[in-house]
């Protein structure tokens, strides 16, 4: 969950949602709890007063590479398409290996020789620390 900056279509992410209580995991494998997505992703955009939006998903490849899988990207395929998700671009977000290394990928509609697709990028990532308010 976050927003997307200006410069140039940066996407800042602000929040991250868990599982859910009804995931299932295996050691290759992973289904999120959908209902507990839907909820916490409604409730937190109407907390924002609209602003904090959906921007992608995020999940972990412990003892794998931080290299999206044919599923993931299958699933960001899905969810570009999915009209009610509202995220044309979705951002994957991948913590992989021991020392939980972190990258992130989008998909941008690019025009081919054949017509619209869609395209696979990295992205560069930037993290901040929350400022302190002194409370």
């Amino acid at each position: 969950m976050g927003y997307w900056g200006t410069a140039p279509a940066e996407p800042v992410v602000t929040e991250m949602i868990g599982p859910g209580p009804g995931a299932a995991r295996t050691t290759e494998s992973f289904r999120p709890d959908h209902d507990y997505h839907l909820q916490e992703i409604s409730n937190r955009y109407h907390s924002s007063g609209n602003r904090i939006v959906y921007l992608g998903d995020w999940h972990t490849h412990p003892d794998g590479k931080p290299v999206l899988s044919t599923k993931d990207i299958k699933t960001l395929r899905r969810i570009a398409k999915y009209k009610p998700a509202r995220a044309p671009n979705p951002i994957m977000l991948l913590l992989t290996g021991e020392t939980w290394r972190l990258s992130a990928s989008v998909l941008w509609p690019v025009m081919t020789f054949w017509g619209r697709g869609l395209q696979l990028q990295s992205l560069k990532l930037r993290l901040f620390q929350e400022a302190s308010t002194g409370k």
